[in-house]
């Protein structure tokens, strides 16, 4: 449990964690199973996150857009490029993306 801490303060920056969280850890042990439901369940708090469910289809998704810059999102395309597509439709400046833990 201390190592799982050690861990998500360095490598998700997650400083504190709260009473319930740290038992959480402590009862799931060394199950790694339990410790990575319990690990995502914690990221995905803090990030303000939900999952309808933690399964993956690879399938393709529809995506649908109209208004100002709707044609750039014509097309079959890769998840990442979708954020990039609409940063660019908002006119916005996206850096890239910091390893989790580096700050």
């Amino acid at each position: 449990p201390a190592a799982a801490a050690d861990i998500l303060r360095e490598q998700a920056g997650i400083e504190s964690l709260s009473a319930g969280e740290r038992a959480a850890l402590e009862a799931a042990g060394t199950d790694r199973a339990q410790l990575a439901t319990l690990v995502k369940e914690l990221l995905s708090r803090r990030a303000g996150m939900g999952w309808t469910h933690t399964s993956h289809t690879a399938i393709d998704v529809n995506l649908y857009a109209w208004g100002p810059g709707h044609r750039r999102f014509y097309g079959s395309h890769e998840n990442d490029e979708v954020g990039r597509r609409l940063a660019e439709a908002l006119g916005l400046t996206v850096g890239a993306m910091p390893r989790l833990g580096s700050r």
